[in-house]
């Protein structure tokens, strides 16, 4: 099965573990990605539209979960049997992860520019891991 982009909230506890084991257990774990239901509500729109719009669909999803801090959103490339179409009410885009993330399969970090903000993410290769860790610390 070929691999699937996905992107995943990764709170802080998450994000130092990927920093220092270089993997994450993923089990029940809910992202987003370029799902059917999405291609079929964005016919008209490109890949790339699409990549953004499911971006955006988790990072409003977990902008609550951990108030007082950034999100930090990963943009992974998983096999697709870790990744099952989960969609909820509007949120066509939501898959849930089980298995392991591998430091090598996340290309991104997308990260809040300020502590609890909605506006534009700030893009971190994953060469930048460590400053990622550190914001905030």
């Amino acid at each position: 099965m070929a691999d699937v982009r996905v992107y995943l909230a990764l709170p802080r506890p998450a994000l130092v573990q990927l920093a220092d084991d270089s993997r994450v257990a993923l089990r029940a774990w809910p992202a987003a990605a370029v799902t059917s239901f999405l291609r079929s509500s964005m016919a008209e729109d490109d890949d790339e539209e699409r990549e953004y719009a499911a971006l955006w669909d988790i990072a409003r999803a977990t902008a609550a979960e951990s108030p007082g801090e950034r999100r930090v959103i990963a943009a992974a490339d998983l096999p697709g049997s870790m990744v099952t179409e989960d969609p909820q009410g509007e949120w066509v885009s939501r898959v849930v992860l089980d298995g392991e993330l591998l430091l090598d399969q996340v290309a991104s970090l997308h990260v809040d520019e300020q502590i609890d903000s909605d506006d534009e993410l700030l893009w971190y290769d994953i060469t930048e891991l460590a400053d990622v860790v550190d914001l905030d610390s």
